[in-house]
């Protein structure tokens, strides 16, 4: 089986409670397969900085930044989704999800 990179965002009072939201999300919406792509096939999240200036940042400075994060050691399919959240309090996921 593969994988395939995404990104996911969800509102949420904290981090943790945004992830919960977007796993519970992905299985409603996909099933409870192992391989249906999504958030649910990760293992937990692992919180990183937001980077400094996200709030100025054009598309094209945001999408760089999520493809440095796929490209990280620790950003791996069946591995944790890398989260953060912004200054504007949305929490961003980036993954490798198994398809």
């Amino acid at each position: 089986m593969g994988a395939t990179n995404s990104a996911v965002s969800c509102d949420g009072d904290s981090i943790k409670e945004a992830y919960d939201k977007a796993v519970e999300s992905a299985v409603y919406n996909e099933g409870h397969d192992i391989y249906n792509g999504t958030i649910s096939t990760t293992e937990g999240f692992k919180e990183v900085e937001c980077p400094e200036g996200w709030v100025e940042f054009s598309k094209e400075e945001r999408y760089k930044f999520l493809d440095e994060l796929w490209e990280r050691d620790d950003c791996e399919k069946w591995g944790p989704a890398l989260g953060f959240s912004t200054p504007e309090g949305e929490h961003i996921f980036v993954f490798w999800a198994a398809m």
